[in-house]
């Protein structure tokens, strides 16, 4: 291949690319020469007046909220005005038009000048499109539409520290950094990286955020232990993009002591059998054990028994909220409250018939016996032995009676409380019968109120006049025929 070697005999007229492309620059006339291992060519070439000749040039020194626009503009022979348009509109149907502070006038006998513009006032991480138009007597010419992005400010926090203060019921957390604050950055996001202490890599870190420095609703769970040592750092976003991280600082998560309350008293089973004890443990930013106590005694001197101790896993909350100041973000490590409860009944064997029970939860740090924690109020119930249901009913027509008679074993004696009475026919609901205040050890409960080709089936259980009954016990199912 031969290498063409191309050249203007007049470049003030016009000029030649390497690749053979001439461009007119003013009125009048040049020789557009070409040769090759020593073989020439030439041609003449006319230029007259025309429209500009224009060509949009990259924009530069693009900054956060500023750039320069840049173009080339050839005014053709005529007297030419140029102007830039721009804006957010990639083909620029909509645009502001920008006028040059100098060069937006070129001389008809001008050469190609190159044109150039400020333009601030603009968003940051933002894209922008613009062209240079220019008119003169002769036409109007556009240039390509070029684009820009605008910087992001967006430098890394540095995290200045970690700070706890422990107070009656909660922890505050100040996380302190610089490099952001709420005038010059009011549209910034926050993250806040939680690892444990001595792990090599972030894999198995929490995230807790985003916070901002003015809306303080977004909370975030964390898994933290009172006593452990965490690895913490953090990074920005804006605009969907995110700064880099932080640097790392370490931080120890202090506890305080935990607490134990009653919500509401005992809660006896329906046959009286069991009694559910319902309280509320506040962890105080540790795992927490705790148990019940028992005794006969109003003032707990001394005992009867204790439940099993159980152990309360650890998820503090760790609220983000924002700081009064631009260098910081005040959060909150809160002790979480927990509803517990506890079921003694037959196989507790300190419980017996009649008897008083006084009772409260003890909450303390695990292993950690200075920690015990009995300042929960002290409730009390009596206990009641289970009521066992009637025995061996059976069911069976009676002609004597005209009905069914219902027999079978009292569960105790009269003056202790009654009988209830169900019954259900064709395996339908049950329902209501009737109340037996007066039986003896066995019972005879007869019902008349039946009818031929249906199928009857009763249940009976003993009640306590103060309440507690026992569970029902079914008789067999009869066909009256």
């Amino acid at each position: 291949d031969r290498e063409l070697e191309w050249r203007s005999t007049n470049e003030s007229v016009a000029t030649v690319t390497q690749a053979g492309l001439v461009e007119g620059r003013s009125e009048g006339t040049t020789v557009i020469q070409v040769a090759a291992d020593g073989v020439s060519a030439e041609v003449g070439v006319v230029v007259e007046a025309g429209a500009p000749v224009v060509r949009t040039l990259d924009a530069t020194d693009v900054r956060l909220t500023s750039a320069v626009l840049r173009s080339e503009v050839n005014p053709g022979g005529f007297d030419t005005r140029v102007a830039f348009h721009w804006g957010v509109d990639p083909n620029l149907e909509r645009f502001e038009i920008l006028i040059p502070r100098e060069g937006a006038l070129i001389p008809g006998a001008g050469e190609t000048t190159q044109v150039e513009a400020g333009l601030d006032g603009l968003d940051e991480g933002a894209t922008y499109y613009f062209r240079v138009v220019a008119g003169n007597d002769a036409g109007e010419s556009l240039g390509d539409i070029l684009s820009f992005e605008t910087a992001l400010d967006l430098p890394t926090p540095e995290l200045r520290g970690i700070v706890f203060e422990t107070l009656e019921n909660d922890i505050q957390i100040q996380v302190v950094f610089t490099g952001y604050n709420p005038n010059s950055h009011p549209d910034a996001e926050f993250f806040l990286q939680v690892r444990r202490a001595g792990d090599t890599n972030w894999n198995r870190s929490q995230t807790g955020g985003p916070f901002t420095f003015t809306d303080t609703s977004a909370l975030q769970q964390l898994n933290l232990t009172a006593g452990v040592e965490y690895d913490f750092r953090m990074r920005a976003r804006r605009q969907g993009q995110f700064s880099q991280f932080s640097n790392v600082v370490p931080a120890v998560p202090p506890g305080f002591r935990p607490s134990a309350d009653q919500t509401f008293p005992a809660v006896h089973s329906e046959d009286l059998s069991e009694v559910t004890l319902s309280g509320l443990i506040r962890d105080g930013a540790w795992e927490a054990e705790y148990w019940w106590e028992f005794s006969t005694d109003p003032q707990m001197g001394s005992l009867l028994g204790t439940s099993p101790l159980r152990t309360i896993s650890r998820q503090d909350l760790l609220i983000l909220d924002a700081a009064t100041d631009e260098d910081g973000e005040l959060g909150r490590l809160q002790s979480v409250d927990h509803q517990v409860q506890e079921t003694v009944g037959p196989n507790d064997s300190w419980l017996r018939e009649n008897l008083t029970v006084y009772y409260r939860p003890v909450v303390r740090i695990p292993g950690d016996p200075d920690s015990v924690n009995r300042s929960a109020p002290i409730y009390s119930f009596t206990y009641r032995n289970p009521i066992p249901p009637p025995s061996q009913l059976s069911a069976a027509f009676s002609t004597a009676a005209n009905g069914v008679v219902v027999t079978g074993g009292a569960p105790f004696e009269p003056s202790e409380g009654f009988l209830e009475v169900e019954r259900r026919v064709d395996g339908g609901a049950w329902q209501f019968r009737d109340t037996m205040q007066s039986f003896s050890s066995n019972i005879s409960f007869i019902d008349t109120a039946i009818q031929a080709g249906r199928t009857y089936q009763y249940r009976i259980r003993g009640c306590r006049p103060n309440g507690g009954c026992s569970i029902f016990a079914e008789s067999n199912v009869l066909e009256f025929r």
